[in-house]
């Protein structure tokens, strides 16, 4: 189990919660993180990195140990992360942003390289915000537009399917 607010530190227990242990990943604003279902995979989406890179560039956090060591990983073509999630065998990284232009970016290698990927359509034209999922294995993206509708594709963003679509902020 994992826990952070919105600014250091992240604590994390593999005793459902009876001991916590602060780790410090370097990253000093969270947007979103996400874990490994074995919690071996941690990644923490950088908010904080807008000050430190210029447009359209962003960096993830993360640990292959289970939040023993961490590296920091570059992004370029997105700004203004908000979202992140994982696959449990570590390789398959997806992020988000809040800005409306961005893609969703997604790594096959732990975050050594990026792809942009297209977002679902979405309903919220003033703001849409999505969070995103991974499936057990890997193969399949759930995206949720908050709010608004809940998208899915099993080829990696080529096509979306929307599954639920919610009424104004329904869903």
């Amino acid at each position: 189990i994992a826990a952070l607010y919105y600014y250091r530190p992240l604590w994390l227990t593999n005793d459902f919660g009876e001991n916590w242990k602060e780790t410090d990943s370097g990253c000093e604003q969270w947007a979103a993180m996400d874990i490994s279902s074995d919690g071996k995979y941690i990644v923490l989406a950088d908010f904080g990195a807008i000050k430190y890179y210029p447009e359209n560039k962003s960096a993830i956090h993360i640990s292959k140990d289970s939040g023993k060591t961490w590296e920091c990983k570059e992004i370029d073509g997105i700004q203004c992360l908000y979202d992140v999630a994982i696959s449990n065998d570590g390789k398959k990284i997806i992020v988000g942003s809040n800005r409306v232009m961005d893609p969703f970016m997604i790594s096959f290698n732990s975050g050594e390289s990026w792809e942009a990927i297209s977002k679902p359509d979405f309903v919220n034209q003033d703001w849409p915000s999505f969070n995103s999922v991974f499936s057990a294995s890997g193969t399949r993206i759930v995206a949720m537009e908050k709010g608004y509708s809940i998208w899915t594709s099993d080829d990696y963003g080529v096509t979306w399917v929307e599954r639920i679509r919610g009424e104004g902020g329904q869903i």
